[in-house]
């Protein structure tokens, strides 16, 4: 993205007398912002998710009161060896999980596209 940045806006500044402090406030961070923006709307989807590996491996039993997180207890309740699996209850969390993701990401694409005309869609 910084590479897209017109040489010439940088020159133009320069001989105007910008340090870089302003070069960097007043030309990198406007052209920058799209990006920026675009990324974090992308990153938020994810922001409920956790790499369930990591977790999954680390936990026993004993320690489901303070390690569990929703995708170790949607793991758990759907394919747990422990009674009968309730494949329901862990399509429904799931569910419910994805649409507080979504509408997180409408939100805040709504937000920027109101606040700084910079939306992903």
């Amino acid at each position: 993205a910084m590479t897209s940045i017109d040489p010439g806006l940088y020159e133009a500044a320069s001989i105007d007398g910008a340090g870089r402090f302003n070069k960097i406030l007043h030309i990198t961070m406007p052209a920058l912002i799209p990006i920026i923006v675009t990324m974090f709307i992308v990153n938020l989807g994810s922001i409920l998710s956790v790499d369930i590996n990591k977790v999954l491996l680390m936990q026993n039993p004993s320690t489901y009161e303070t390690s569990d997180v929703l995708q170790t207890y949607v793991y758990r309740m759907a394919f747990g060896s422990t009674g009968f699996p309730q494949y329901s209850l862990g399509t429904a969390l799931s569910l419910i999980q994805s649409l507080i993701a979504f509408a997180l990401v409408m939100t805040t694409n709504w937000i920027s596209n109101k606040v700084a005309d910079t939306g992903a869609f």
